[in-house]
């Protein structure tokens, strides 16, 4: 009974220890072996439209803010639409938005989050359809780095790095991120040198339009979209930070 007992706690150790250290390590012995992946040839031609996609409930404090950084990124206006998804909002939510200049806001029903971008991507005229949370901002390059993701006609989705910030009374911004959160963008950085990445993030992510999947809302897009577009062939990416 000893030995068995033994067993089963140092095969649970192992596998803590795989997840925590051993996994990053055997990623980064493939990345250096495998070596960087090769850059798709730049487009000469004009830029895909791109329908940048905010699913918002009741966040009339943040959504004009947020609308405001989008129009202002570095991309063509005319291929650049903004869609705010209104999930059952009470509050001023919508007027805020389109007093901001989105070109489409969207007043739907409480269905959660993943229902509000299935609605929107909908209505969407873009060829890629790039999602974002109400409450984050994206650098200028932001769009132009995510969707320069997609010359390559291999990938299917792309997603961005989050920085964290949070502005002291008096002070400048101060960086809010742990050592876990960095160990983990460490990890998919790996993970996207060897062309693939195991989970996105809602504040800065995009895929084709015509790869788009509805999904369980109980699973979200963040675990559900990487891998099911594997499944389907294609192949994933992280480009930018936001």
């Amino acid at each position: 009974m000893r030995t068995a007992l033994e067993i089963v706690f140092w095969t649970a150790a192992g596998l803590l220890v795989w997840t925590q250290l051993g996994y990053a390590l055997a990623l980064a012995a493939l990345a250096r072996l495998i070596g960087p992946a090769p850059s798709a040839p730049p487009d000469a031609g004009a830029p895909p439209d791109v329908s940048v996609i905010v699913a918002a409930h009741e966040e009339q404090q943040v959504i004009a803010a947020r609308v405001a950084n989008a129009l202002t990124l570095d991309y063509p206006r005319g291929r650049l639409q903004v869609i705010v998804a209104c999930d059952g909002c009470t509050d001023a939510t919508a007027a805020h938005a389109r007093e901001a200049g989105a070109d489409l806001v969207l007043e739907l029903p409480r269905g959660g989050k993943v229902r509000a971008q299935d609605a929107a991507v909908r209505s969407a005229r873009g060829e890629i359809v790039a999602f974002s949370d109400a409450n984050c901002l994206w650098r200028p390059d932001a769009l132009r780095e995510l969707v320069g993701a997609f010359a390559d006609p291999a990938v299917g989705y792309a997603c961005g790095q989050v920085r964290f910030v949070q502005a002291a009374s008096g002070r400048s911004a101060t960086n809010q991120e742990g050592i876990y959160w960095r160990y983990e963008m460490a990890v998919r950085s790996l993970e996207s040198r060897l062309r693939s990445v195991t989970a996105g993030n809602g504040a800065i992510y995009a895929t084709r339009r015509d790869c788009y999947l509805e999904v369980d809302p109980v699973m979200g897009h963040d675990l559900s979209f990487p891998f099911n577009m594997v499944k389907r062939g294609w192949r994933r990416s992280r480009r930018c930070r936001r």
